[in-house]
């Protein structure tokens, strides 16, 4: 087996410190190139440029936050000789909170078997975590302009504060399974392949890699009052529990588009997009993951 660790420099400076060595140390003696990404989607075309030139088995270590291992894993749908490791170093890291792995254990990946799990297809883009859209979207699309001016913390605060601001909801046509539509306002959509987003939010307590379903949640237009009065839950992932059914819709389902007459904000992973529409499908057992 070749090893290949695909590191974004940028994803948490601090994090990454010491990493190389420790990689030197773990995997002597072993088949194993470092490769330090230089710009966006650097990731994606590397991985695929070594997946077409390597037929034998090859392992990628996504060193980075939830849009480094969104740059891998797109490169390795459906790429049956190559796996992925989530090395999870940047400020987010969210989709590694679903699972029960201590992902910086370098060492138990080197013989550990991957398995196969599901992976959203979004239009032309991929999704291994949550696919978001709407409010939070957008207050993620202030945080990535904000953060190379201040902290990530201070940067969201911001952000949120000021899109709380803002016209609160939006009009859409929804489209689940090709046959249940919903049409109204809406404050947010997700689309979970895994649990969580936005550094803890619990948007998919149901969600599951591999059952070959999309976890979709709708939050209907409500009151800002309301929306902060129900955050913690929705955080929490209780929200079934403590928050009026009408406030929210939950499916699992194959496939969902959502249609809006303005630009929609959309966040795989935290990298964001920009359209009037989105298919969203699901894609089983595409991404051969180690956990």
């Amino acid at each position: 087996m070749k090893y290949y660790f695909v590191i974004n420099p940028k994803a948490g400076k601090e994090n990454i410190q010491g990493l190389e060595e420790e990689i030197k140390n773990i995997f002597d003696g072993l088949d194993f190139t470092i490769y330090y990404t230089k710009e966006a989607k650097d990731a994606t075309r590397y991985v695929k440029d070594v997946c077409d030139s390597n037929k034998e088995e090859l392992r990628f270590f996504a060193c980075g936050g939830d849009g480094t291992i969104n740059e891998v894993a797109s490169a390795l749908v459906n790429v049956k000789h190559a796996s992925l490791v989530a090395y999870p170093c940047g400020s987010g890291n969210d989709f590694v909170r679903s699972f029960k792995t201590d992902f910086k254990d370098l060492k138990q990946f080197i013989d550990k078997k991957a398995k196969a799990i599901d992976i959203l297809k979004v239009n032309d883009f991929y999704s291994i975590n949550v696919a978001n859209i709407g409010f939070d979207a957008d207050v993620n699309a202030g945080v990535i302009n904000l953060k190379k001016k201040m902290k990530v913390e201070k940067a969201y605060t911001k952000s949120l504060i000021k899109c709380l601001f803002k016209k609160f909801y939006s009009e859409y046509k929804v489209t689940i399974d090709d046959k249940e539509v919903i049409e109204g306002k809406f404050v947010l959509f997700t689309c979970s392949n895994a649990s969580f987003y936005g550094g803890g939010y619990k948007c998919g307590p149901r969600a599951k890699i591999d059952d070959g379903l999309i976890d979709f949640c709708a939050i209907n237009k409500i009151s800002r009052l309301t929306f902060v009065r129900v955050v913690k839950s929705y955080k929490a992932g209780t929200y079934f529990e403590k928050v009026n059914p009408k406030i929210y819709v939950y499916r699992k389902c194959k496939k969902v588009t959502i249609e809006s007459k303005n630009l929609m904000s959309v966040s795989l992973d935290g990298e964001m997009i920009f359209t009037k529409k989105i298919d969203v499908s699901i894609l089983s057992n595409a991404v051969n993951l180690v956990y």
